[in-house]
């Protein structure tokens, strides 16, 4: 894919450490992605996908900060995923179900009050439960299964930044529950 973009929007930090909203240039982004799926055995489905994705600016605002080159905030160069699914009747009213994934996010800049380098990251589902025809669900879940401490994106204080205090956003920790669905009504 190819696409131009006029006016993209970035938060430009100032030295003070309040920051702002500006368009911050022109860019260009591209990339490729690829998606397959695979039904290894009966009731096996392995899935894979994974992009990437240049996202720059070809002309910038030297006020914003930005320059041809200058990485767009928040795109990361590289994102995969990886799930694989089971399903098996048990008997002629329910199925076993089963499906666990791990979602990886690149690189990418962010900004608070300076632009700041988020690493990449890998977070990790997983679910097993009973499903009764098309009118219930029942499942045991686990989000975010190694407790990992990922910084999703920056966060900008609602007062004035600080060099020496990041404020981060984190994915909620390892969370183990029960998921239980039920529909009402006609199904279409």
């Amino acid at each position: 894919y190819f696409e131009t973009w006029d006016g993209v929007q970035q938060t430009i930090p100032l030295a003070c450490g309040y920051p702002y909203t500006a368009n911050a240039g022109n860019a260009n982004v591209y990339g490729t992605e690829i998606e397959v799926n695979a039904l290894v055995l009966p009731g096996l489905l392995l899935s894979a996908s994974g992009a990437y994705t240049h996202a720059a600016f070809v002309k910038g605002i030297a006020a914003a900060g930005t320059s041809p080159g200058t990485r767009i905030q928040d795109v990361p160069n590289g994102t995969a995923s990886l799930s694989v699914s089971y399903n098996r009747g048990i008997s002629d009213r329910l199925q076993f179900i089963s499906h666990v994934e791990t979602n990886y996010v690149g690189p990418r800049t962010d900004a608070t009050y300076t632009i700041n380098n988020l690493p990449s990251y890998s977070l990790t589902n997983a679910r097993v439960g009973v499903k009764g025809g098309d009118r219930w669900t029942a499942a045991l879940f686990a989000n975010n299964v190694f407790n990992s401490r990922a910084t999703l994106t920056d966060t900008t204080a609602v007062n004035i930044n600080t060099p020496l205090y990041n404020r981060v956003a984190e994915p909620q920790p390892l969370t183990i529950g029960i998921d239980l669905r039920y529909h009402f009504g006609a199904r279409q």
